[in-house]
């Protein structure tokens, strides 16, 4: 699992790819948090994301409802079919705001360029 970080518009990506389960979800917990705590902003970019485990939603969950504490907004954008499959059995779907795209996302959060 690779995480990049960098700011677009104003708003905090976080991009995360390979894949995010038990064993790689405790290198990404911690920071995850960290950058949701920090960041008025922040968008998940999943669009390299190849798999997520329980672990891994899991972790995107405390990170939202740490958002939803602080008052950040936090949504996710780009996933790829096997992913968004998971996303919507599991009900985690309805539970955050997901967008097909990164730049869905920023135009919905009025970040993206004209």
């Amino acid at each position: 699992m690779q995480v990049k970080e960098f700011v677009d518009n104003g708003v905090t990506i976080v991009e995360v790819s390979g894949r995010l389960d038990s064993s790689t979800a405790p290198a990404i917990v911690d920071r995850l948090q960290s950058i949701v705590t920090a960041q008025p902003t922040v968008i998940i970019d999943l669009a390299s994301l190849d798999y997520i485990s329980s672990a891994g939603l899991r972790v995107l969950l405390m990170a939202a409802k740490q958002a939803e504490a602080t008052h950040h907004a936090f949504v996710l954008a780009g996933l790829l079919p096997s992913v968004k499959h998971v996303f919507d059995l599991t009900g985690f779907s309805d539970f955050c705001t997901v967008f097909n795209d990164r730049r869905a996302a920023l135009t919905s959060l009025g970040r993206a360029d004209s």
